[in-house]
């Protein structure tokens, strides 16, 4: 009779690995339940921002979003833009 891999588990090791399969199996399910209220805004140069190609986006801890283009730093609020050049000209 051939051995297989839970055949050389011992019954504690055993109960483990149901354990983790099965916390595996359902935490993904847990992680979906999120609620489904998200918005997407397309802000353009036409919004006010210095460029249309964004190379990075952050939220900080007071909620402003902060966007890295080519040229600037900008900072948004949720309605209106400041922007911070990288360069003096």
């Amino acid at each position: 009779m051939k051995h297989t891999f839970l055949h050389k588990l011992s019954l504690s090791t055993l109960r483990y690995f149901v354990l983790l399969v099965g916390l595996l199996y359902f935490f993904p399910r847990a992680t979906n339940a999120q609620p489904q209220n998200i918005r997407f805004k397309h802000l353009t140069t036409n919004d006010g921002l210095s460029q249309s190609w964004v190379h990075s986006v952050i939220q900080d801890k007071y909620g402003f979003i902060w966007l890295a283009t080519r040229v600037s730093v900008c900072r948004f609020d949720g309605s209106q833009y400041k922007e911070f050049p990288a360069f003096n000209e």
